[in-house]
């Protein structure tokens, strides 16, 4: 009872120590060790450079001589430069991370450190977001600081938050857009009409494709609670609205923008993988 009533009298500043260990944890040696991987790959297409530096054509590709400046390779490049980018590394997905990486670096640099740190300060948000999540629908502060503690010391998170790729925004983005959902449902009961929720809803589900095509189920799964939990006509009206702002997003990215060859590139990738497997 004595430990009930602290965690309530100071569930922020119990927040606030968890925050800190998870910085602490995260930040341990982000910057140590150099880019691998697919890390180097979203470092390309965070500063709009193409496969094998196509449009590079101030450096990599300067006719007229052999060598290059740091000036000359870091020249500024456009919108189309991106779409054409993330088409040939990235298959047109993680476009919204790799977008916010750039203007990331442009602010604080380029670095090991630089690129990595954009991953823990979404992995800190969504502690931040999982524990607002588990106070408002599951009604228990102290359930709610559990689920922070194991979150900030979760090896999976730790790993994740110090990595230059899209998961730790992935998992915010698809948090966020649940906890809206239900907030959204929770307030149609209440018969109010939360007009701003049903638009944020809309942006935040694109906002989930944008970082990865492979969120999608995710919204298979809210249509089926929807299914068995909502019974407003209104709500089903709202929803409905809501999900044209990510059909037409996610209509024009693969008709006409960066996403143009997704599907044939997924559609290729499968079949090398199982010919590979077969052998």
């Amino acid at each position: 009872m004595l430990f009930q009533q602290f965690f309530r009298n100071n569930s922020k500043l119990i927040l606030l120590g968890i925050l800190l260990l998870a910085f602490a944890l995260r930040f341990y040696k982000i910057g140590e060790h150099g880019l691998a991987g697919d890390e180097k790959y979203g470092l390309m297409v965070s500063q709009f450079i193409k496969q094998e530096g196509s449009n590079q054509l101030e450096s990599v590709r300067k006719s007229n001589s052999v060598y290059f400046t740091p000036k000359e390779f870091w020249t500024e490049k456009d919108f189309s430069d991106f779409e054409a980018t993330i088409a040939n590394r990235e298959n047109g997905t993680s476009a919204l991370y790799s977008l916010m990486n750039h203007y990331f670096t442009k602010i604080f640099g380029i670095s090991d450190f630089t690129l990595r740190f954009l991953s823990l300060i979404f992995n800190l948000l969504t502690i931040i977001l999982l524990f607002v999540f588990v106070k408002q629908h599951l009604k228990s502060e102290n359930l709610a600081l559990l689920s922070a503690f194991l979150a900030a010391i979760s090896p999976f998170f730790i790993n994740y938050s110090q990595i230059a790729r899209n998961y730790p925004v992935l998992c915010f983005f698809a948090l966020l857009s649940t906890h809206l959902l239900l907030l959204i449902i929770n307030k149609e009961e209440q018969n109010q009409r939360p007009k701003m929720l049903y638009f944020l809803f809309g942006l935040v589900v694109f906002a989930n494709l944008m970082t990865h095509y492979s969120i999608f189920p995710l919204f298979f799964i809210q249509g089926l609670y929807c299914l068995i939990f909502l019974r407003k006509k209104r709500a089903w009206i709202g929803l409905c609205l809501s999900m044209i702002i990510p059909i037409l997003g996610m209509l024009y990215w693969l008709k006409f923008s960066g996403g143009q060859w997704s599907i044939h590139s997924i559609q290729q990738s499968a079949k090398d993988n199982s010919l590979m497997a077969q052998y």
